[in-house]
């Protein structure tokens, strides 16, 4: 690896699938969402739910949204999920205000006792939650209870959760209806056509450590960076794995620019890459492979039929 970043004189991974904050691009829909963040805190609304695909940078909003509470002067409980599936929420946030307890129940206490007093300096507790969609039953109770923190008429608590779509399903139950009330959705879609070279562009400017944004630098030409958005459909993630696989490709060969046809090697080296393409790329690839299993077999027959 410190030879490949050495070769194109980088400072760090530019297309690491790793969520780092300094890596982040803030695209119109991601500026949109931070703000609502924000009005959320002020308004003391009770919580928010983002929703996006697998790899729309969720995990990596999620730490940006945290960051940036944290810099404003409130109090900040992120959790991942997978650490709390069956429960724990409760726990995790009165541990993270420094509150003793033996159960669940005087750990809630605890925590609306915090957030009094939070409140009387004029500050906010902000759960933030990645991965909220792999939360079952004793996960989403927790939340509920969150949610339920108030002091005359008044939220104490903030959610912000990140999950796949297939949460707002989960969440469908009778038992969860007071925890739906009290949440709005916010969809993160994939980039936009002229948002995703912004992102390849600014991931290669970052991992350069240019001093200017605007500094001329062509890892990748145009032609192969519209390529790239185009296969990726605007997926962050996608454009990582296809981008860091065609600089290796680059790199292996001895060159220093990627053009398109670099593009398609990546992508034929790498077949754990196909599920990511959008769906009509997809379906060129499953048509590509059927015509080839068809003329095989064509050339079997004709082969068995010609010897006898």
């Amino acid at each position: 690896m410190t030879e490949y970043l050495q070769y194109f004189e980088l400072n760090a991974a530019p297309f690491s699938l790793a969520p780092r904050t300094e890596s982040f691009f803030a695209s119109f829909t991601h500026e949109r969402l931070i703000a609502a963040v924000d009005a959320l805190v002020k308004r003391r609304d009770g919580g928010m739910c983002v929703l996006g695909d697998s790899g729309t940078g969720k995990t990596l909003l999620s730490l940006i949204v945290a960051k940036r509470q944290l810099n404003q002067g409130n109090v900040v409980c992120y959790i991942n999920a997978r650490e709390c599936v069956d429960g724990g929420i409760i726990a995790a946030v009165a541990s993270s205000l420094g509150a003793e307890f033996d159960d669940e129940q005087e750990a809630a206490r605890m925590i609306e006792a915090a957030c009094g007093q939070l409140a009387l300096r004029g500050r906010r507790l902000l759960v933030v939650v990645d991965d909220a969609d792999i939360l079952n039953f004793g996960g989403i109770t927790g939340l509920s209870v969150l949610a339920g923190i108030t002091a005359d008429d008044e939220k104490l608590v903030s959610l912000v959760l990140f999950a796949r779509k297939s949460f707002v399903k989960k969440l469908g139950g009778k038992e969860y209806r007071a925890l739906r009330k009290k949440l709005f959705y916010y969809y993160l879609p994939n980039l936009t056509k002229a948002e995703s070279l912004g992102y390849l562009q600014y991931r290669i400017w970052q991992a350069k450590g240019a001093v200017m944004q605007h500094e001329n630098i062509k890892v990748f030409d145009k032609k192969a960076l519209a390529y790239v958005s185009k296969l990726a459909g605007g997926n962050p993630a996608f454009m990582n794995m296809l981008a860091d696989r065609s600089m290796h490709e680059v790199f292996i060969q001895g060159r220093f620019q990627i053009v398109k046809s670099d593009i398609r090697r990546a992508l034929k080296s790498q077949p754990l890459l196909w599920p990511f393409l959008k769906p009509r790329r997809q379906h060129m690839v499953v048509l590509a492979l059927f015509v080839f299993m068809v003329a095989v077999n064509i050339a079997l027959v004709y082969m068995v039929l010609s010897s006898r």
